[in-house]
């Protein structure tokens, strides 16, 4: 998790803000395509890195936007 917050947070205009047991608040300056794009392949990245199967454990990625 510390991993990805640390990624998330060298993505131009984000910063992770609040982790929490199985999540972390992202703080982004503008809600895109793209920047949503970007942290998800984040999220992909650390999951291959460590052989994580992402779908496991009934975790299915949350990068989503948030009014």
């Amino acid at each position: 998790m510390n991993l990805f917050m640390n990624e998330v947070s060298l993505l131009p205009g984000s910063v992770s803000l609040i982790r929490e047991p199985t999540s972390v608040l992202v703080h982004v300056l503008a809600v895109t395509k793209s920047s949503l794009e970007y942290i998800y392949e984040c999220e992909l990245a650390i999951c291959e890195l460590y052989s994580l199967d992402i779908y496991s454990q009934c975790h299915v990625s949350s990068t989503r936007k948030v009014s």
